[in-house]
This record gives structure tokens, C-alpha cells and sequence, in this order.
């Protein structure tokens, strides 16, 4: 509760997990994870029905929308792929692509440019979510979509 409304305690946990002492001393108590700490939400043999179930709820948003609205996905690339190139996380992100595109859906996949980049100036060190950097990658990535919208060809 205290992370989700309070700037504050936001600050001071990210501060003190900063602190090596501090942090080691977070994770043995289980309070926090190691930075970056590996994780799978699923098991490989889930990955195709996992793609497809994404896939449908993609489509059934996508019904929402006048038929002539643009629209497009833009994955987010995980940091495991980025960071190590595993290749659970690049078969997972490849499938969602085959499965949104066989399916009519512009899929915008900015790994490219992430990877070029790096993970440490993409991500920041504390959480794992984007920097300003990483933001700016996927927004140029997205911006040029748009840009093929509006001069195809």
C-alpha cells in the first residue's frame, strides 16, 4: 500500500536499496529481489497457448475500434533478451509477432534498437523499467509507424 500511494516511501526504498549493506540485507529477508533477478511467468510447453490467448484478447481490442482506425501493437521487449539475448524471451517475443501479423495486427518491435543501445543505458539499474533512453526508443520506433501511416510507400 505504502508504494503505491506514497512518493515518499518510494524515494527512501529506492535510496536505501541502493546502499550495498542495505540491499543485501532486503533480499535475505525477502523484502526485495535481487536487481534483475531471472524469471519465467510460464513454462516453454505454455508458450503457444500463451501467444494465442494474447493474441485473441489483441483482436478482441482491436474489434473495439472502427474498422479504418489505425492500430498497432508495440512490444515491449524483455529485459532478458536485451540484456543476454535468451532465447526463451526471443522465441516468445517472435511468436506474438507471427501470431499478431498472421492476424492483420502492424506489430511495432523496437528489440532493434534496444540492443544497439544496450540494456544498461536503456533500463534503469535499480528496477529494471526504461530509462529516458529506452522511452526514446520505443517512441522513435512508434513515431516512425506513424509516419508510414501518414506517407506510405
Amino acid at each position: 500500500a505504502l508504494t503505491r500511494y506514497s512518493a515518499l516511501y518510494n524515494f527512501a526504498t529506492t535510496a536505501m536499496k541502493r546502499i550495498g549493506v542495505v540491499n543485501e540485507f532486503l533480499i535475505t529477508l525477502g523484502l526485495v529481489n535481487r536487481e534483475h533477478a531471472y524469471k519465467r511467468q510460464f513454462a516453454e510447453q505454455d508458450m503457444p497457448a500463451y501467444i494465442d490467448n494474447t493474441a485473441r484478447e489483441v483482436i478482441r481490442l482491436r474489434a473495439m475500434f472502427a474498422e479504418d482506425t489505425p492500430f498497432a501493437v508495440l512490444l515491449i521487449p524483455a529485459r532478458f533478451e536485451i540484456r543476454d539475448d535468451d532465447s526463451f524471451y526471443r522465441r516468445l517475443r517472435l511468436g506474438v509477432i507471427d501470431a499478431l501479423s498472421s492476424r492483420g495486427v502492424d506489430v511495432i518491435d523496437p528489440v532493434a534498437g534496444f540492443k544497439a543501445a544496450g540494456f544498461g543505458p536503456t533500463h534503469f539499474v535499480h528496477d529494471g523499467h526504461w530509462s529516458p533512453l529506452g522511452h526514446r526508443i520505443a517512441g522513435e520506433a512508434a513515431a516512425r509507424w506513424l509516419e508510414n501511416l501518414a506517407n506510405p510507400g
